[in-house]
């Protein structure tokens, strides 16, 4: 009789320990390749840590890393180099947009947009507000 308790018991037990030995287990299907956006950001370190940030919120599956002015293109399909140009910058108002490419395709740029305060000058908040509407209507392809 305890054979009989015994065995039922034991089914789920090793059914778990199938499915862990396996070897997968663990690592759940096969991932796709990471993808990869390099930033290329020459203004404040407040704009352009939020930019990554609204990146890496926008694209969850990539991997977003800085890249100084003068660093390496997109090499690949899985690479995006995002650049963030200023047109116009003081202590009140600011201006710029967003370009991007793929490996060897043509940069494609997104809409201006501005920033200006009236009574005082921009404040970091309003810098991490600006990467977002940035990141949220530039177009881009994710």
């Amino acid at each position: 009789m305890n054979a009989r308790l015994f065995f039922p018991a034991l089914l789920p037990s090793f059914a778990a320990a199938l499915v862990l030995w396996t070897p997968d287990a663990g690592r759940g299907y096969a991932a796709a390749p990471e993808h990869e956006i390099l930033v290329q950001c020459d203004a404040s370190p407040v704009l352009c840590d939020a930019l990554m940030l609204a990146l890496a919120h926008r694209a969850r599956d990539a991997v977003v890393r800085a890249i100084p002015a003068d660093g390496p293109d997109a090499k690949g399909a899985s690479q995006m180099l995002v650049r963030f140009h200023v047109q116009d910058s003081t202590q009140s108002r600011l201006r710029g947009h967003l370009s991007w490419r793929t490996g060897p395709a043509p940069a494609v740029s997104g809409p201006s947009l501005d920033l200006s305060v009236v009574d005082h000058t921009i404040q970091n908040h309003m810098l991490r507000d600006f990467a977002d509407l940035l990141v949220r209507e530039s177009g881009l392809p994710f």
